[in-house]
């Protein structure tokens, strides 16, 4: 067993993604290089994902013991459905990843690395590439610069996909930090 202060939690909001993003997804999710995760899925009401995906669940649960999901009655929208997982999360770490993303596989190792680097940031976030229905790299988020006003900023998503954030930096903000609002 890991420590708490090494685990890293994954969030994933499920609401009618296709069974093969899902896939491609976890997958991307449990093969991550750093292997202290715990990956919280929450299928976002009655009718959040199909029998596919509820079966894919449960036989990867059964597999992998890092893996959580369960389905509520009540759909509790994007933001909801993260402020339920992030309240189910154990880990000192927490993420939000899309169900219909994925993550490089040194993606959470690389920011744990400026997390060690940088002991005072409460939030690391990565650039994302665009892919095609087949995968194929579309084109890689452009870098920002300090001189962007923030409007700019926030209308470019710079901090769009993947954030990594100390449990700290999260509950100091009342859990209303980037996963909300």
């Amino acid at each position: 067993m890991t420590a708490k202060s090494d685990l890293v939690s994954i969030a994933i909001s499920i609401h009618q993604q296709l069974t093969a993003w899902v896939v491609q997804c976890l997958s991307s999710c449990l093969g991550q290089s750093h292997l202290s995760i715990e990956v919280l899925v929450r299928i976002d009401g009655p009718e959040g994902a199909d029998s596919s995906v509820i079966c894919m669940l449960e036989a990867w649960q059964r597999q992998d013991s890092r893996l959580r999901w369960w389905q509520e009655q009540r759909r509790r929208g994007t933001f909801g459905s993260y402020r339920c997982l992030m309240a189910a999360s154990r880990g000192s770490f927490l993420a939000k990843v899309d169900a219909d993303d994925w993550l490089a596989p040194k993606a959470i190792a690389r920011c744990l690395g400026v997390f060690a680097d940088h002991s005072a940031a409460g939030m690391v976030y990565s650039r994302f590439c665009a892919v095609d229905a087949e995968g194929k790299p579309l084109h890689l988020a452009p870098p920002t610069s300090p001189h962007d006003s923030q409007f700019g900023l926030l209308a470019g998503l710079m901090a769009f996909h993947l954030r990594l954030l100390r449990r700290s930096a999260y509950e100091l903000v009342g859990g209303t930090g980037p996963f909300t609002s």
